[in-house]
């Protein structure tokens, strides 16, 4: 976001200022009216705050305007007719631009300030940044974790493993018992030929990381513009009294980029009118734990297609391919019906929990168009 300040009549200014002290200037709170009106956002341009206008008593001296009205030779503060809610103020020195009336708050605090006329002030923004700050990321607990089954190939004419073996993973597991026709009078053997991998390491759901308040100044500056009248001995000028909220600093120039301040101007404002600020916090994220498949097993079961234990001295016995041994299945699968039903394998690391990552903070605040303010009372 940024603010674009701009003077009415003037060449556009943007502002920032950091404050640097304070002081005051006091008058009789004047008539005033009119001024230029315009609106100021974080994120456009800031209008021109509204001016106090020429002032003066009906169709007599109007106070502000440099002539002598009413035709008494006396012009503006010299004239009687404005004894009351103006004043001589020092004029803006050679270079500098002014006079303004201003007012400095917390950042964010409140609507812009009303100008006299019933325009709102410029608003422009000074001091440090706050530094951002974003919520811890933590983890839920980890889901989705599976493993693959460890390959099984089996061997038809050889009872030792040998040779070329035929895959059977995907005919052993396409169901929770796979029944086998009998295979003849042929020798068989099987073994694993491959160990259990991992399918999915699973996920964690993320959360946190929300970015903390962190205001990219520590104040504003609330700014209207004061017109400047005659009347007034050498190095003053004619000056509305500054209404409530705007007689703190006194009257108040302003110059572009960083400059000293004229002597007796004592109260510097330096800082930058436009600024964005695209801080946040990097999103959360999950890193699994560590996880490995162990086991597995096919168990054969002769004489039936339901994996039933046979019964004892009926069938071959009952045999379980683990591992990485070969077993002889000869008797299982070649006089009679049989049935394989496989066992998966274990998940090991899967109870332990996701590391959180993310969650610092990113971007910056950027700042142009320096531009320094100097207030006296």
């Amino acid at each position: 976001m940024a603010t674009l300040a701009c003077w009415a009549g003037r060449s556009p200014v943007l502002l920032l200022v950091a404050l640097a002290g304070a002081c005051g200037e006091s008058f009789t709170t004047g008539q005033g009216a009119g001024g230029t009106a315009a609106t100021a956002t974080a994120t456009g341009a800031a209008g021109q705050g509204g001016s106090p206008g020429q002032g003066g008593q009906g169709d007599g001296e109007k106070c502000l305007n440099g002539q002598d009205d009413d035709g008494d030779s006396l012009a503006d503060c010299a004239d009687p007719q404005c004894a009351t809610g103006y004043g001589c103020a020092s004029a803006a020195p050679a270079g500098w631009e002014g006079l303004l009336r201003a007012q400095a708050v917390a950042f964010g605090q409140g609507p812009p300030l009303v100008c006299p006329g019933g325009a709102p002030a410029e608003r422009v923004y000074f001091g440090a940044e706050q530094p951002m700050s974003c919520a811890a990321c933590k983890c839920g607990t980890l889901q989705g974790v599976s493993c693959s089954p460890p390959k099984i190939g089996c061997w038809k004419g050889s009872g030792e493993c040998e040779g070329a073996a035929k895959d059977q993973t995907g005919s052993f597991t396409s169901a929770a018992c796979v029944g086998f026709e009998p295979l003849g009078p042929v020798s068989s053997s099987c073994r694993i030929t491959e160990a259990a991998s991992v399918a999915s390491p699973g996920s964690c759901a993320p959360s946190g990381g929300e970015p903390g308040p962190a205001a990219p100044f520590s104040g504003q500056l609330e700014i209207c513009w004061s017109p400047a009248g005659a009347g007034c001995p050498a190095g003053k000028a004619c000056v509305a009294a500054a209404p409530a909220g705007l007689d703190a600093l006194g009257v108040c120039i302003r110059r572009e980029g960083h400059q000293e301040c004229p002597e007796g101007w004592s109260t510097a404002f330096a800082g930058f009118g436009a600024y964005g600020d695209n801080r946040d916090c990097a999103p959360c994220g999950c890193q699994p734990p560590a996880v490995a498949c162990q086991g597995g097993a096919y168990t054969i079961y002769p004489c039936n297609k339901e994996c039933q234990e046979p019964l004892e001295g009926s069938c071959a016995q009952v045999v379980t391919v683990s591992g990485g041994d070969c077993k002889n299945t000869s008797t299982l699968m070649g006089p009679v019906p049989w049935s394989v039903k496989a066992t998966g394998p274990g998940a090991v690391g899967a109870d332990q929990p996701c590391a959180p990552t993310g969650g610092q903070p990113t971007g910056a605040v950027t700042h142009d168009a320096p531009t320094t303010i100097c207030c006296r009372p």
